[in-house]
């Protein structure tokens, strides 16, 4: 079976300035939908008061059990879309790896503590490899559907458990038996829909997904994800398109992009500024999922 990949480009722009909590969006659609020729900043509340918590309280986690802290590290450096050296992706980095001297991996080398929460593939080929042990086919007596399962998490790591796959990729609020004929083999659905980015910034906060692939005997598989931050210049559907069509060319490419494990949706969190209104700024939101 081929294999997985999972694509979102992220809508508008959101970088890490160095290690600490400044953010500066990029790309910006305005209030009446048209998007902006300029960059703006703020000191972000949340990477100012979660990410030095979280990381204090996941250095004392040990041993082989999950901890929430660690977890809260990990979904703020997926807020930075793996960003290496952006403040939370350094913070992950660290604990991932305190003595990492000597190490040609930006995300560290050996095997990660097991109360650290995998994030990034050191090896983007991954995503090229076809040797998945469960085949699906036309054939009778064949399965014929993609089975897959999120795993669920709070912006302060609270694990919520595993759930099927339905809606978690979708923002358009379409019909669940639309949305299941998504995982019939040899099927394509696409949905669109026109979205009113400003009822983001009062939906449930951002949830982060960890996706995997399921065979007949329930057995999970981890797929690949691929996020990156689009100038919002060409339709986001033609970018994934593109991108599909030069991936194996972009994952063996020296600078290669960054493979993760988990992801986001929409973020309506990181863009409150740490200041006395501390009123949502910004959103982002992923307009094309594949």
């Amino acid at each position: 079976m081929a294999a997985l990949l999972l694509l979102l480009p992220l809508l508008p722009l959101l970088e890490g300035q160095g290690g600490g909590p400044a953010m500066r969006y990029q790309a910006i659609i305005d209030r009446e939908g048209q998007t902006q020729g300029r960059t703006d900043k703020l000191e972000s509340k949340l990477m100012a008061t979660l990410l030095p918590t979280a990381t204090a309280e996941c250095s004392q986690c040990t041993g082989p059990d999950p901890c929430q802290a660690c977890q809260a590290v990990a979904n703020l450096c997926t807020l930075q879309l793996y960003q290496a050296s952006s403040g939370a992706c350094t913070a992950y980095r660290h604990l991932l790896q305190p003595n990492a001297s000597g190490c040609a991996s930006a995300w560290g080398c050996g095997e990660r503590p097991l109360h650290i929460p995998w994030l990034v593939y050191q090896d983007p080929t991954i995503a090229l490899q076809s040797n998945l042990p469960f085949q699906i086919s036309f054939m009778e007596g064949q399965p014929k559907h993609l089975h897959f399962v999120v795993s669920e998490y709070t912006l302060d790591g609270e694990w919520l458990g595993h759930h099927p796959l339905l809606h978690q990729l979708d923002l358009c609020g379409a019909p669940d038996h639309v949305l299941a004929k998504g995982t019939h083999f040899g099927a394509s659905v696409l949905v669109r829909c026109n979205l009113n980015v400003r009822s983001l910034a009062t939906a449930p906060a951002t949830v982060f997904y960890d996706i995997f692939g399921q065979d007949t005997k329930g057995q999970l598989f981890p797929v690949p994800v691929l996020m990156w931050a689009t100038p919002y210049e060409s339709p986001p559907e033609e970018e994934a398109e593109y991108l599909a069509g030069r991936l194996e060319e972009l994952l063996q490419a020296p600078q290669a992009p960054v493979l993760g494990r988990r992801f986001f949706l929409y973020d309506n969190v990181a863009g409150v500024p740490h200041t006395s209104t501390e009123e949502l700024q910004f959103v982002r939101f992923a307009p094309d999922v594949s």
